[in-house]
This record gives structure tokens, sequence and C-alpha cells, in this order.
């Protein structure tokens, strides 16, 4: 950290930057404000707030030291006079001024944007989705995520749609998530869910949002759910917490399903109501895509940033 702002220094030296933006919980970002102050730096300094640390560890029963002196830099680094605050979606505001002890400063929302894929709306109407079993999560394996309420959902889910498979992708992190599959998936269903791992390749990744029947985003909290609208991208149906920034993204039965989080029934339930419903489902896909046409277009970002930083 002290090396990536040490450099970013020598860089500002050479290129006199205006606007630096960091996200929360990149510590060189509050190393670089503090010396921006003790030498009169001109450099305005932008942080973008996500999930932050403590937030990701907050689903488990106790939040170690280390992660309690992060949030503290962190903190630190947002209430600092010469940083200016943007985020996602007003919840996650509301959130962060709570969670950051911010009391004075104003947070400008400016939501995250995706290209929206390609594909013809009017063969879509026509057609039935052709890879009508595949069930598709992007997410850490991480308990703010969700995963657990999943996996738990699944045996439900198999035992009325024998046919479907469950596709989880992400990088693992505090949760084995072969332990979890074993835990709660009887053996007759296991060659029904397979775990994908991290895939870095997006062409691979784009393979498994086209070839999703239903994405499924069953967090704890979310700031904003950028993999939710990556998927909608794609025109998918989503079945999503109604939790933080997802219902600003969300409208229950326009362009997605919400259901409480923590409850792997209620999840099921919608999964399974999903597969016996195309026509709810060509319905949801065709929102969905609209959705980020309208409101969550990378042009749509690309423009909020540049008044941003003009202001």
């Amino acid at each position: 950290n002290i090396r990536v702002a040490w450099n970013l220094l020598h860089l500002h030296a050479k290129y006199h930057f205006d606007v630096i933006e960091f996200a929360n919980w990149e510590v060189e970002g509050l190393i670089l404000a503090l010396i921006s102050l003790l030498f009169r730096l001109r450099i305005k300094i932008i942080c973008r707030l996500h999930t932050g640390t403590y937030d990701v560890e907050y689903y488990y029963n106790t939040i170690s030291l280390s992660i309690r002196a992060i949030h503290f830099m962190e903190r630190s680094f947002i209430n600092l006079p010469n940083v200016f605050l943007t985020t996602s979606t007003k919840a996650h505001a509301r959130h962060s001024r709570i969670r950051y002890h911010i009391a004075n400063k104003k947070i400008s929302i400016i939501p995250l944007g995706v290209l929206p894929h390609k594909f013809s709306v009017e063969k879509k109407k026509k057609i039935a989705i052709t890879y009508e079993s595949n069930i598709v999560f992007v997410g850490r394996i991480e308990r703010r995520k969700g995963i657990s309420t999943l996996v738990e959902a699944i045996p439900y889910v198999l035992n009325q749609h024998p046919n479907a498979i469950f596709y989880i992708i992400g990088e693992g992190s505090s949760i084995d998530i072969f332990s979890l599959i074993h835990k709660f998936i009887p053996t007759v269903f296991l060659s029904r869910v397979r775990y994908q791992g991290y895939i870095a390749s997006q062409a691979r990744l784009n393979y498994f949002y086209k070839s999703a029947e239903i994405c499924i985003f069953p967090s704890l909290y979310e700031s904003f759910g950028l993999t939710i609208i990556e998927a909608m991208s794609y025109a998918k149906p989503i079945i999503a917490s109604r939790i933080g920034g997802i219902p600003e993204i969300i409208t229950h039965g326009v362009n997605g399903i919400l259901i409480p989080p923590n409850h792997p029934k209620l999840l099921a339930n919608a999964i399974n109501m999903l597969l016996s419903d195309a026509k709810l489902r060509n319905q949801l896909s065709l929102a969905a895509f609209s959705t980020i046409q309208k409101r969550f277009s990378l042009d749509r970002m690309y423009r909020k940033t540049e008044a941003f930083y003009a202001k």
C-alpha cells in the first residue's frame, strides 16, 4: 500500500493529477489523502463506497482485531476533509453514513454500469429459452453472498425439477464449498451441483451467463450487485434478496424476483415457480435487459462520473 501511494505521488509530480479515485478498502487512498493534506497538494481524492471489510465479516460470529483495525482505517479515510464520496445506491449511502459515522458529507449516487449484450428481442419473444435446466450463481464463496442459503435450497428444487443443474461460480474464501455441498445435498443429487471455482476468462464466464435459465443472487447484504446487472445484461431472469441496494435494481415481479434473505425454502419456491413458467421467465428477462439499457449502461455511468469529476 505504501509503495503504491509513493508511486502515485511520483506520477502526480510528473502529470499533476486533478482527481484520483479509490475504493474505501484501499489503504493507499488513506495514505495519499493524508499526505495531500499535510503537504497541501492539490489532489482531489474521490472514494467510491463499496461493501466494506467490516460488512464482509459481519455475518460471522466474531470480528477479529485486524478487521476492526482495517475498518478504522477505512472510516478515517472516508471522513478526511479532502475526500469526496460517491456510491452506487441510496440504500448503501444511508448504510455507510451509519457504519462509517459520516456526518456532514454529501454522498453522490452514481450507479455502476455494464455493456448490454446484443441479442434479438423479437427472436426472444418467439422462442423458448434453449438451456432450460441451468441455474447459475456468480459471486465470492462467502456467507454474505448467501451461498449457504442457495445450497440448502437446492434439494427442494431438485425434488421437483430433477433435470436442473446448479452451477456455482466464484472464488472460495472463508467457506469450504465442498463440505457445504456434501452436508446439504443428498448423494443422488450431487451430480446436479457443479462448482466451477473462479473463472478468469470472460469468454467462459459469458458462456455460463448465456446458458443460464435463471441467475440466483441470495445475498445477505449487497451495496449494489454488479453480478446482478451483468446477468441482466444477458437478458436473464433474476432471483435476488430484498436487501441493501438490490431493490434499487430489481422491482419484484417486473424485472426479477425478490425474496427475503436467508430463507432457503422461499428461494427454492421462487426457483421452482420460474422453472415451471416459461412465459414469466421470458417477461422478466426482457424487462431485465430493458432495465440495463435505460438505467445501468456503461455510457450512463461514464457520463455521470465525468460530470462528478468536472464538478
